[in-house]
């Protein structure tokens, strides 16, 4: 679950691994929800019937499909699943009416990395 947090620049894993457990799922579900509620990262166009995702859930689709694979079962569109779990508000409509829609990738935004300001 820390792969976003990872590819952003948010965590200090030094700082992370003194934090008991419950802390840092709790730090984890916060950053997944704000990665996935942000509208660069997830949004859903019903008129195309497209899901646009972050380059990210391309390359690390095996840690987030295997994140909801209840008994160790495949989930039908995994990602679909992964965001539905962090979306809210209108995005959490959005994605449960997007189930039959062609997921796209958004290219991703190499300047994200870059370490001016």
């Amino acid at each position: 679950m820390l792969t976003y947090v990872d590819t952003d620049g948010r965590v200090d894993y030094a700082r992370w691994h003194q934090y008991p457990a419950s802390v840092q799922m709790l730090e984890s579900y916060l950053a997944a929800s704000e990665f996935v509620n942000d509208p660069d990262n997830v949004d859903v166009d019903h008129d195309d019937q497209v899901v646009h995702l972050s380059r990210i859930f391309k390359w690390y689709k095996s840690d987030f499909v295997s994140d909801v694979r209840p008994g160790g079962k495949p989930v039908e569109n995994g990602l679909l699943s992964y965001v539905s779990r962090y979306a809210a508000g209108d995005l959490s409509n959005d994605v449960a009416r997007a189930r039959g829609y062609r997921i796209v990738f958004r290219e991703y935004d190499w300047n994200l990395n870059s370490l001016t300001n």
